[in-house]
């Protein structure tokens, strides 16, 4: 996965993504993925927009990021203040380290109970230098943000 990846422009709302009988929604935690090529013994800076779904309870949304199964990323977004047309979107960015890995599947998931849970946008993922990846304060491990 040389230089920069994108995996969607569209705003996605990670909210029950399962239907019961008669359309009813059920209230599951959604989540979404994507698998892409990856190079062995590289790190890779994950970078998306996070705000949450304004329309009900609770206010605090939650979820998490995951490459190949392990945590990298904890999502927190108090919507207090927010609304459909100011969502308050905030950058964020994550990092991960594969082994012997040849991809890397990425999955952010709601841990929101309930219909609305955290919103994502504009989610890449590019391949760095070890030296340049550095964010203010990180310290590069599976659990890293």
């Amino acid at each position: 996965m040389p230089g920069r990846t994108r995996l969607g422009a569209r705003r996605v709302k990670l909210g029950p993504q399962q239907r019961g009988e008669r359309g009813s929604t059920q209230a599951a935690p959604g989540s979404i993925s994507r698998t892409v090529p990856a190079l062995p013994l590289t790190t890779y800076v994950v970078t998306y927009k996070l705000a949450g779904n304004t329309g009900a309870a609770p206010v605090v949304k939650t979820g998490e990021v995951r490459v190949n199964g392990a945590l990298i990323d904890d999502l927190t977004f108090d919507t207090t203040g927010r609304g459909p047309r100011d969502m308050g979107w905030e950058q964020r960015t994550a990092y991960f380290t594969t082994v012997l890995d040849t991809s890397a599947t990425l999955t952010l998931t709601s841990t929101t109970t309930g219909l609305h849970g955290p919103a994502v946008d504009d989610v890449t993922i590019r391949s760095c230098l070890l030296v340049l990846c550095l964010h203010k304060g990180t310290q590069l491990s599976p659990h890293s943000r």
